[in-house]
């Protein structure tokens, strides 16, 4: 009967363990460089407008959202938001874009205090479809990979056509699909970055192989 006991509180302790475990996996603590970290879907942040006339000495928590948004309170007084797009973009780039609607509809020269407090675990992934290269990236929390270092990373013969390389993305707002058609061959063989984009979570990848006239 002791046995008996022992085993069950081990079970119900090694489920305690588990449930901890994965509570504190769901989240971590803030990117040591925030300047360059890209925000991802269930990000946390730590929000403030100064001369919010709700005065308080606690930033607002706010969470960006699976499809990639954060809403902003105008005022802690009011239910009224500012929704920006976050997903893939840096702290400082949220922070204009939403000053920029603040000062436009709600206040004359907004102090917008804006930083991360828990970013996501989540993986993103992008997903190479073929037919020439087929294969799936990650995208681990707050990095940044061009299209050109994926292809490069999934490896790629002479026989892909790398100048048509086709790269279908869901608007997170709009949930339009768009189309981006990109000269991977340009950035690789002729080292123009220019041509070259980062890639979203999310993102199909579709690259042909070249035509011959036989």
């Amino acid at each position: 009967m002791k046995n008996l006991l022992g085993l069950l509180f081990a079970v119900l302790l090694l489920g305690v363990t588990a449930e901890r475990g994965r509570s504190q996996s769901s989240s971590s603590a803030p990117p040591t460089d925030q300047s360059k970290y890209r925000l991802m879907p269930n990000d946390r942040l730590a929000f403030r407008i100064e001369e919010d006339p709700v005065k308080s000495s606690d930033p607002t928590a706010v969470t960006v959202t699976p499809l990639g948004e954060i809403h902003f309170q105008v005022t802690r007084g009011s239910d009224m938001s500012v929704v920006v797009v976050a997903r893939g973009k840096t702290i400082a780039e949220v922070r204009a874009e939403l000053k920029a609607r603040l000062d436009a509809d709600y206040y004359q020269n907004a102090t917008v205090s804006l930083n991360v407090l828990n970013h996501s675990v989540q993986q993103g992934k992008v997903l190479f479809v073929g037919p020439a290269i087929m294969g799936t990236v990650p995208l681990r929390p707050g990095e940044t990979k061009t299209l050109a270092e994926a292809i490069i990373q999934l490896g790629y013969n002479d026989f892909v056509n790398l100048k048509k390389v086709t790269v279908e993305r869901l608007d997170p707002v709009t949930r339009q699909l768009s189309t981006i058609v990109v000269d991977v061959d340009g950035v690789i063989r002729l080292k123009d970055r220019s041509k070259d984009i980062l890639l979203q979570d999310g993102d199909r990848v579709k690259t042909v192989n070249k035509i011959f006239n036989l």
